[in-house]
């Protein structure tokens, strides 16, 4: 999903959902500056760019991890 300014309740959301290890982080996708962030909750506000991704892996089981 792209990124928007409702990054912050996003994390929450996914934090509720035990879903933070499953997520990564990418910033500035297909740039030469592109960063991947695999620990989402040490996501910085110079972080938050426009060309950004959350990559969460699904749960098929619906089990909290």
């Amino acid at each position: 999903m792209k990124v928007s300014p409702d990054i912050v309740k996003t994390l929450a959301d996914l934090e509720e959902l035990g879903l933070t290890r499953q997520t990564t982080y990418v910033r500035r996708v297909g740039t030469d500056r592109e960063k991947v962030i695999k620990d989402v909750t040490s996501i910085k506000d110079e972080d938050l760019d426009y060309f950004s991704l959350l990559i969460v892996k699904g749960n098929p089981t619906g089990n909290k991890e």
